[in-house]
């Protein structure tokens, strides 16, 4: 199990939050920071602040971000440039702002922090602050797991991924999420990429899949909506499109998910027996984060671990969704 422990960092109501903003705007620490080499493995204990000493190998040249660097370096930071990425245990944190050219060159905060406890775990809160317009999707503070276009969290080894879904591993996400101060249109949601090779490029994704956990009202996903499906007792609304290039699928449920525990197969399983995804499709990664488009709000994972067990085949043949309504509009 990879487990991180987290807590509150990020308070609007609080003088933390509030010199956070202020140290942002002097500096201009929004702006998007230079191309820089990302490293994986970073081991703690052989890196200092004067000398980047790595385990691992360079993955990628990712055009965006700085240097991936261990929580242990960036200690109780903000961490507000845009793309800067950061290893905590078997995850990569990531401050993403991919839609950021939607804001037409307004004025933005969005910033990560990450602290460590006095057990040697990590408390890790986001904040953010985006101007009202363009109605799309500017951010995705993120936690990272597995491979996302070259950015490897942990060895596969560890993470069991990429793998093909016909083949997938058992995997359970447990957390618990406080969220603060939330105004104008945001969500909570969890997403893997599938790739048609192992390649884990930007131009070989067959499905993206998102599954919401909450929204503000004000915010609605893209594509038609093509049937309701209850799973693991939580009905979700199912929509789809092809407009990105590649297929996305989103579960959207129709209130808030509560719960600590989520068992990703189920979702993936109900594209597989639905026809929504082919099964030789190899699935890179799990990411948990909040796609921001307009207002202000805090977030914290205060706890969450992915859970990986290999599963049985009699298990991965079983149906683990119940569709409860479908409608008739065709694919966008």
């Amino acid at each position: 199990m990879s487990a991180i422990h987290f807590s509150p960092l990020l308070r609007r109501n609080g003088s933390r939050f509030a010199s956070l903003v202020v140290s942002a705007l002097l500096l201009g620490a929004c702006n998007e920071a230079p191309q820089a080499e990302l490293v994986s493995g970073i081991n703690a204990e052989t890196r200092n602040k004067a000398a980047l000493q790595v385990s691992g190998q360079v993955i990628s040249k990712a055009g965006k971000g700085s240097a991936l660097v261990s929580a242990a370096d960036v200690d109780g930071q903000s961490l507000c440039n845009g793309w800067e990425q950061v290893q905590v245990g078997d995850f990569v944190m990531e401050n993403n702002i991919w839609g950021v050219g939607h804001a037409g060159g307004a004025e933005y905060l969005q910033c990560m922090q990450v602290q460590q406890d006095a057990s040697g775990g990590f408390e890790m809160s986001w904040g953010w602050d985006w101007p009202v317009g363009g109605g799309l999707v500017k951010g995705y503070p993120v936690m990272i797991y597995g491979d996302k276009f070259g950015l490897v969290s942990a060895p596969k080894r560890t993470t069991g991924l990429p793998a093909k879904l016909r083949s997938l591993d058992e995997y359970i996400i447990h957390y618990d999420m406080e969220s603060l101060g939330v105004s104008g249109a945001s969500n909570i949601a969890l997403e893997s990429w599938m790739h048609t090779t192992k390649k884990t490029a930007i131009d070989n994704v067959g499905v993206e899949m998102m599954v919401w956990l909450d929204r503000t009202e004000t915010f609605n996903t893209w594509g038609a909506h093509l049937w309701d499906v209850e799973i693991d007792g939580v009905t979700f609304e199912l929509y789809q499109t092809d407009a990105p290039g590649w297929s996305y699928i989103a579960f959207v449920p129709k209130a808030r998910v509560e719960g600590s525990r989520l068992r990703w197969n189920s979702f993936v399983e109900h594209l597989l027996d639905t026809g929504l995804a082919d099964s030789g499709l190899y699935m890179a990664n799990i990411e948990f984060g909040t796609e921001l488009v307009s207002g202000q709000g805090d977030f914290t994972l205060k706890n969450f671990a992915i859970e990986r067990g290999e599963r049985s085949a009699a298990l991965r043949s079983r149906p683990s969704a119940r569709i409860t309504r479908a409608t008739s509009a065709a694919k966008g």
